[in-house]
């Protein structure tokens, strides 16, 4: 899922308009708030990006700097983090409601579970780990090499090709 239509998000996520506003507020009291702010991770933008309907990719950049990926970084280890925090989060309902807390009950568990179904299934601990066995830049972009592109080109647009 890249986008989704509006009245396609609506069905999937929201019974109505106002549901969609309570989500918004929620969201954006979330992030007014210093204290509930400071809790917020690359994982909460990422599912307010897919529960509105955005494009969730744009949100992360690969890395690109050569001693981040010197000292063991993957380039899409932003990405990476957040799409398992939000598949820990969809593993057991305490930690669906801890990971919800800052929406203040705006989201439910189910909204969550919906969301993470709809994003792509790539095997991340796949991937992350072949970049981790590597200890070079040489060999880092060696083994991305060896990616086929279909799954380059899903996990990011604009990942190295």
């Amino acid at each position: 899922m890249n986008t989704l239509p509006f009245p396609v998000l609506t069905r999937l996520w929201f019974r109505d308009l106002k549901d969609l506003i309570i989500v918004c507020d929620a969201w954006r009291g979330a992030i007014a708030r210093r204290e509930t702010r400071s809790e917020l991770t690359s994982a909460h933008y990422l599912l307010y990006a897919v529960l509105m309907g955005r494009d969730w990719r744009k949100g992360f950049t690969p890395i690109t700097s050569v001693r981040k990926i010197e000292n063991g970084g993957t380039w899409n280890a932003g990405w990476c983090h957040a799409f398992a925090a939000l598949h820990v989060a969809t593993k057991s309902p305490e930690a669906a409601t801890t990971f919800l807390t800052p929406f203040a009950g705006a989201v439910t568990s189910e909204m969550l579970r919906t969301a993470v179904a709809v994003l792509p299934s790539i095997n991340v601990s796949v991937l992350e780990g072949q970049f981790k066995r590597a200890q070079s830049v040489e060999e880092r972009m060696a083994v991305w090499n060896d990616v086929p592109a279909y799954e380059r080109a899903a996990v990011l647009p604009g990942a190295p090709q």
